[in-house]
């Protein structure tokens, strides 16, 4: 066990699996091959064979005639069996009524990799009861009198996730200050204290009207925007709540 511990470091699949597993249940098959009988390539089909056949986790590598492995892919793996190691509990997503099922998954471990939700943000919905991006409820029992006839594929569970992750990106920082800063004429440079605001300003300012979502999407990408504004959210560390901001010039 000593080994196997030291071997974990190396992100070797089979130790991660001893070490949570140990070696109860495991036996060892070893199958002789002569020499004169057979090549390396029926060696090859026989072990294509078996990974086909058993679908273990534990072969990373899926197809030998083309070996192709990646750290993502062995984090992947290593990540599914430490969720395995006793602590596995399905997960439920529901619509923010809790009366009909979108999608469900064997464990938070399986959700972060499906998805991309982080494990730990799946556990805080949980233990709170809060929305998750205002949209799904979160459980580990199903809801009794909840409906699965509405229950989505996993690119369509995605692509809702991923919509509702902008909308609420969007909503949320609508009260940061923003710094409007004009690179040709910087006199003009200001900062609003809402996303609002600054549309506001900068549609007074070009004499066109700037719609919020348009300055949004310029503080995400970064990109200039009217070829002389540069859009960034401000950074207020006083703990003091105040509408007033210092603007400084080098």
């Amino acid at each position: 066990m000593k080994f196997i511990k030291q071997q974990r470091e190396t992100r070797n699949i089979a130790t991660e699996f001893f070490y949570y597993y140990g070696f109860k249940d495991i036996s060892l098959t070893l199958l002789r091959i002569d020499p004169n009988q057979y090549e390396p390539i029926d060696v090859t089909k026989m072990e294509q064979y078996f990974i086909d056949t058993l679908h273990s986790e534990l072969n990373v590598i899926r197809d030998v005639f083309n070996p192709s492995v990646t750290n993502e892919t062995l984090s992947q793996k290593s990540k599914l069996i430490k969720a395995a190691s006793g602590k596995m509990a399905p997960v439920y997503f529901y619509n923010k009524e809790g009366n009909k099922l979108l999608f469900s998954f064997e464990s938070k471990a399986q959700a972060q990799l499906a998805t991309g939700i982080n494990s730990s943000t799946i556990k805080k919905a949980i233990e709170t009861g809060n929305l998750y991006l205002n949209y799904f409820l979160i459980t580990t029992t199903p809801i009794v009198n909840a409906t699965t006839e509405f229950q989505l594929t996993l690119e369509e569970f995605i692509k809702v996730r991923n919509e509702n992750v902008k909308e609420t990106s969007y909503n949320s920082s609508i009260q940061k200050p923003i710094l409007c800063s004009n690179i040709l004429e910087p006199s003009q440079t200001f900062i609003a204290n809402s996303r609002n605001k600054a549309c506001e300003q900068l549609s007074k300012l070009e004499g066109i009207h700037i719609p919020s979502k348009t300055v949004f999407v310029r503080l995400q990408d970064g990109k200039l925007y009217l070829n002389k504004w540069i859009l960034s959210y401000v950074n207020i560390f006083s703990p003091y709540k105040s509408s007033k901001f210092l603007l400084f010039y080098f």
